[in-house]
């Protein structure tokens, strides 16, 4: 394989130091189970993040009645990135595994931003 281009990023808790106050609330499951999986993502480009980055929390306003996204930075940083290769035809050609540690942003820097919408549809069907 040349290049590696569809890509399913998962952003995982460190286990190598004890967790900041605060970081288990983050990572409780809605029915109160506990995870250590933060988010995943996929990049169809073969871009992966770099230690230092932070994945982006993203929000809706649908229960409002509205219909925009925003999105603001998130409160883990990525600290090591570790890339496994597919040896056999799969949906995606590699897993990203990004270990991060709990770094909150600070309130002042907590902004939400609306997230631009695409301007042609994402995946354009033909008819049957």
């Amino acid at each position: 394989m040349d290049e590696v281009k569809n890509i399913w990023i998962q952003y995982v808790a460190s286990q190598d130091h004890p967790l900041p106050e605060g970081a288990e609330s983050v990572m409780r499951l809605p029915f109160g189970g506990f995870t250590w999986l933060l988010s995943e993502e996929w990049s169809f480009t073969g871009k992966l993040p770099n230690p230092g980055d932070r994945p982006r929390l993203y929000r809706t306003n649908y229960a409002d009645g509205g219909d925009d996204m925003q999105s603001r930075l998130g409160d883990w940083v990525v600290e090591a990135v570790d890339l496994f290769i597919s040896t056999k035809p799969t949906e995606y050609e590699a897993i990203a595994v990004c270990t991060c540690r709990f770094a909150p942003v600070p309130q002042q820097e907590q902004v939400w931003r609306e997230v631009p919408r695409a301007s042609k549809p994402v995946l354009e069907l033909e008819p049957a």
